[in-house]
């Protein structure tokens, strides 16, 4: 049965309930009514509640980044920049350039007489000397790079937590006070005199309620799987490189880098390298990792009245049982914050940094109405002393919630609680 017809039925009942309480009751068969007047009960009690929850929903995560770094960021890989090694088209790199040199291309222009220099040219230049490898002269290479202004992410950056129920478990502790007066009592006939406990059927109280549960603070971390940030490079090989023009192949002398290539003829000719690559390939360097962190920290305090009917069936002069229905309303104040933080550890260095952040917070106060179905058992220590314990159950119309930024964080109160209470009679 759902919360909200049980509270309707609820309350149909207690409104039938005080309809008899302004009639006579009716006396059974060998039995009477026994009215004590205005017998009072006050408690003051602990008490302890379970099964409360925190849902958030929403999405998980609300901040991008567009750059680290300098670097623009994506989420694929970018393609080679020339991927037909083949291709005679000229390249230009970031530490040099290879272009096409048609005079090469013909043996009647060049020499014809060594025609494996056939697609070479003399129209290259590099910067560095660390991408030259001259190998003795027997396989000199040449490596070009081309560096990309943008960094690649990878993994799939799924939030380690659920946007479902975060927690259904979060115990609240508070303080009550009670009264409880006595309306009937039916009672075996007794011949006039008092009746002993064991001769009361029931009695029947008005019962009054007020529970203060203090300010709790809740906090839960919700944080995106890491995701790596990858430069991405392309390197161009160039192998046999062919210098001067003494014997074709063999050891050449050593190039001077840098180097910018210039024609000329015969011995004034400059050196030549293939005019396409050898091999190509992309290069991924890990520079660090990303990280989004959302936290929601909620802060409520509650404050509940109820009033109802409570049953009470002496067993002794010291014990008794008691089942009590109620209706509550609970004072929610609800306080909550979210933040959003995107930070970015460099894998060289370990140092983190917070490249993106959000803040948002909201308060609100709501009055809900709800259930309280009770039971337990008061233990009578003294002439007018005795202390309680009992158990109940909790039902509300509705789940108290706050939006704050993109997220609604919603307060499931329903649950179970236990109290324990110093009452005095008087």
């Amino acid at each position: 049965m759902k919360t909200t017809q049980m509270i309707t039925m609820t309350c149909a009942w207690l409104t039938a309930a005080s309809v008899v309480l302004g009639q006579e009751p009716v006396t059974s068969a060998g039995g009477r009514e026994n009215h004590s007047g205005s017998k009072w009960h006050a408690r003051v009690g602990w008490v302890h509640q379970w099964d409360r929850g925190m849902t958030v929903s929403g999405p998980d995560r609300t901040l991008s980044v567009s750059e680290i770094d300098g670097r623009s960021l994506r989420s694929d890989t970018p393609s080679l920049t020339y991927p037909d090694n083949s291709s005679a088209a000229g390249r230009t790199f970031d530490d040099g350039y290879v272009l096409p040199d048609y005079w090469t291309g013909d043996a009647t222009l060049l020499d014809g007489a060594n025609p494996e220099r056939y697609g070479t040219t003399w129209n290259w230049g590099v910067d560095d000397a660390s991408q030259y490898d001259y190998d003795g002269g027997n396989h000199p290479t040449l490596t070009f790079h081309i560096d990309h202004d943008e960094v690649v992410t990878e993994g799939d950056a799924t939030m380690t937590g659920s946007s479902g129920k975060q927690d259904n478990d979060l115990p609240v502790d508070g303080i009550e006070i009670k009264l409880n007066r006595l309306l009937r009592s039916w009672a075996k006939d007794s011949a006039g005199t008092e009746p002993e406990p064991s001769d009361i059927k029931l009695n029947m109280d008005l019962v009054l309620r007020l529970a203060l549960f203090p300010m709790k603070e809740q906090r839960f971390q919700r944080s995106s799987a890491d995701q790596r940030v990858f430069a991405v490079s392309e390197t161009y090989t160039y192998n046999d490189y062919y210098g001067g023009s003494d014997a074709v192949g063999g050891p050449f002398p050593p190039l001077d880098v840098p180097y910018s290539g210039t024609y000329g003829t015969e011995t004034d000719a400059g050196p030549l390298v293939p005019v396409t690559p050898e091999s190509s390939r992309r290069i991924s360097r890990l520079m660090g990792t990303i990280r989004n962190n959302v936290a929601i920290r909620s802060e409520v305090w509650r404050l509940r009245g109820a009033a109802g009917l409570e049953f009470v069936k002496p067993f002794t002069r010291r014990l008794s049982l008691f089942v009590s229905p109620q209706l509550v309303l609970e004072v929610v104040n609800m306080d909550v914050e979210r933040t959003e933080n995107v930070t970015y550890t460099r894998s060289n260095s370990g140092q983190t940094s917070t490249v993106a952040a959000r803040a948002d917070r909201e308060s609100k106060t709501a009055v809900v109405p709800g259930l309280l179905l009770s039971a337990g058992v008061d233990y009578r220590f003294a002439d007018n002393w005795f202390v309680s314990a009992g158990f109940g159950w909790e039902w509300l119309s509705e789940n108290p919630s706050v939006r704050v930024g993109p997220n609604r964080v919603r307060f499931d109160l329903e649950g179970g609680e236990f109290n324990l209470a110093l009452g005095r009679m008087f």
